[in-house]
């Protein structure tokens, strides 16, 4: 009992995020290739978003990191209640996370970043602190519309949410194959 508890304990901490709870890289890059494994067979699309938070660093610079630990784990807590069961939100470092939408055709990823977009917004309280600078820009891709395997559907998404922070944060971007672009 001791050996299996170890090894549970073990396997948390390689593949979930210690602050969040959320999977950490290494368990979203399985279930990655576990969802396309399945889209494929089944010829089903699936999609990623990719999102990084606006405004975070300067919550760190001016509250602390513990605020900022504790804004991190709200903003977990916000992206589990936008997905349905299946899907998966994982951090993937500082502040970035990212989203699998399995069985999710563009228009659903469009309207789960929406609602992505507007429960960031909603202000942080933390006892006398309210933080209301916090947004998000998501890049989102979809498989196998954009990329036929792992690594250039995660490349997509992260394009993608470049262009949304270029194009102005606090929103999202469709990724577009360069042959689309004008």
């Amino acid at each position: 009992e001791m050996t299996q508890r170890k090894q549970k304990h073990l396997f948390g901490l390689a593949h979930f995020d210690q602050l969040t709870g959320l999977p950490n890289r290494t368990l979203l890059l399985d279930r990655l290739n576990q969802a396309i494994s399945v889209a494929s067979r089944a010829s089903r699309t699936i999609s990623l978003l990719f999102i990084d938070l606006d405004g975070f660093k300067p919550v760190n610079d001016t509250y602390g990191h513990g605020i900022g630990d504790r804004l991190l784990k709200e903003v977990a807590e916000r992206l589990l209640s936008c997905l349905r069961d299946g899907d998966t939100a994982a951090r993937i470092g500082g502040d970035e996370f990212v989203v699998i939408l399995i069985e999710s055709d563009l228009d659903r990823a469009i309207t789960v970043a929406h609602r992505i977009l507007g429960t960031l917004r909603v202000p942080y309280e933390f006892g006398k602190k309210t933080i209301t600078s916090i947004s998000g820009s998501i890049g989102i891709a979809a498989y196998p519309n954009h990329a036929d395997e792992l690594d250039t559907l995660i490349t997509a998404a992260d394009n993608a949410m470049y262009c949304a922070k270029k194009g102005g944060k606090d929103r999202f971007v469709v990724f577009t194959p360069p042959s689309e672009q004008s």
